[in-house]
């Protein structure tokens, strides 16, 4: 793979608004606002029918969406509306208007690991992806940093799943992200992870276990991997080696506690391989897991004094939950403090008004995708989140514990679901994680 500065992952996102949070039990949510999607044609969707291409590489909304925002030019091509039967071509730039509703993520501090001139280290809760992608933007930890925490221009250097914990390392400059990125490649980082799993994982304790088996994409659309079972997989996927050893098992809940030392950096490779020796990581649904809930949500809940006591009326609860608002009816927004071994619930602060830099307004390539946010009224939609969106998978239990870099470690302590006293159970699972947003989505734009 050849790196360049186009392939560093930085908070500069051509947007022309600041994001309204809100909060909600114990989620941090994003107003509904309009926005454009915009992107360039890839290689794989030239000749290709433009509803096909939506139909099968987009899974936020159905064909028959997709098919009435074409003929309403609110998917357009060269910034002119196309018929159905138009086909892709190299260097077409696509835009779609929509609304955007942004699924909710946990509202918890994102603690600081390590500092220095050179990199930013966090502690990454579950729930919240790194940078903008699928549904969302603003729900993200690098825009998190940028608009509650005031820390712009920092780059992403390498991948930590949305449903994943640990650590996450920023660089403060793209030449740095660019070398870190190119030593991972160069194996000269370590990673060591921890994940407990369903099952005796099938080494004994303190010994590890190799699992050398090619990872090929199932589906694009889905973000859906799997182990080569046979000779066609092999041939369309690629090598993955992972290093597993065992802390524990646990007779009572029927888990172990396993390290795991990814060898390559293929996408979801820890979770595969997991699945691939029969011993899933808990809550990992898409690979074999048992979903037992949210845990996290109640510790949060509780720091927030959210449960409701028998003695107290629904409009004391009511008024209890609501944050702290600003003399404009927003929530005021936090800065980076507390335990960075632990996910402390989100302190508020005032937001500031962001001022304008050069970095923002620069003209991004054709050849990168952008998003923008259009200059629309904003809608007054406030998304709520049900009792029903709560059973979706917030977290799966993977957390990045160590990374080494140079002379440099980071490390976080292991997080509570690494202790063998934590106990659990399964629970019905009945949708994804994507459905109900997804239908709130399609509702909203019907009205555009």
């Amino acid at each position: 793979m050849n790196f360049n500065k186009r392939s560093v992952k930085k908070v500069k996102h051509v947007v022309d608004m600041i994001p309204t949070f809100y909060f909600q039990d114990v989620y941090r949510c994003v107003k509904v606002y309009h926005h454009t999607y915009k992107t360039f044609t890839k290689k794989r969707w030239v000749n290709m029918k433009i509803l096909d291409m939506f139909t099968k590489e987009f899974a936020a909304y159905d064909a028959a969406y997709y098919e009435k925002a074409i003929l309403e030019g609110r998917i357009r091509v060269n910034k002119k509306p196309v018929t159905l039967e138009y086909q892709l071509k190299d260097n077409d730039c696509i835009e779609h208007d929509a609304l955007r509703i942004e699924p909710p993520v946990y509202n918890t501090e994102i603690p600081v690991v390590f500092e220095d001139n050179e990199f930013v280290v966090i502690n990454k809760p579950p729930s919240m992806p790194v940078h903008m992608c699928g549904s969302y933007l603003f729900n993200t930890v690098i825009n998190l940093l940028r608009y509650v925490y005031d820390r712009p221009n920092l780059y992403s250097v390498h991948r930590l799943d949305k449903l994943t914990s640990g650590l996450l390392v920023l660089a403060k400059s793209s030449d740095l992200a660019l070398k870190f990125q190119k030593d991972l490649l160069k194996h000269e980082i370590g990673k060591t992870y921890i994940a407990r799993v369903l099952g005796d994982f099938p080494c004994k304790v303190g010994e590890e276990l190799v699992v050398d088996k090619s990872i090929y994409c199932v589906s694009a659309k889905l973000g859906k991997y799997d182990f080569c079972k046979t000779e066609e997989q092999e041939q369309q996927g690629k090598t993955a080696k992972t290093i597993f050893k065992k802390i524990w098992y646990d007779e009572t809940t029927n888990s172990s506690l396993v390290e795991c030392r990814p060898q390559t950096g293929r996408t979801h490779q820890i979770r595969v391989h997991c699945l691939s020796v029969g011993c899933s990581i808990i809550n990992d649904v898409n690979y074999g897991g048992i979903f037992i809930g949210n845990p996290l949500e109640d510790i949060v809940r509780e720091k927030l004094g959210l449960e409701k006591s028998e003695s107290e009326s629904a409009e004391e609860q009511k008024e209890k939950e609501q944050p702290e608002l600003d003399k404009d009816g927003k929530p005021i927004k936090g800065e980076i403090t507390g335990n960075p071994n632990d996910y402390e619930p989100q302190v508020q602060k005032k937001i500031k008004p962001e001022t304008e830099t050069e970095n923002e307004t620069e003209k991004v390539p054709k050849e990168e995708e952008e998003e923008k946010t259009t200059d629309k009224k904003e809608p007054e939609v406030f998304a709520e989140v049900s009792e029903e969106d709560q059973t979706y998978v917030m977290e799966i239990w993977l957390h990045s514990v160590r990374y080494t870099f140079q002379e440099k470690v980071f490390e976080t302590p292991y997080p509570y679901w690494a202790n063998i006293e934590t106990k659990f159970s399964a629970k019905t699972y009945a949708r994804t994680s994507a459905s109900k947003v997804t239908m709130k989505l399609q509702k909203a734009n019907e009205n555009l």
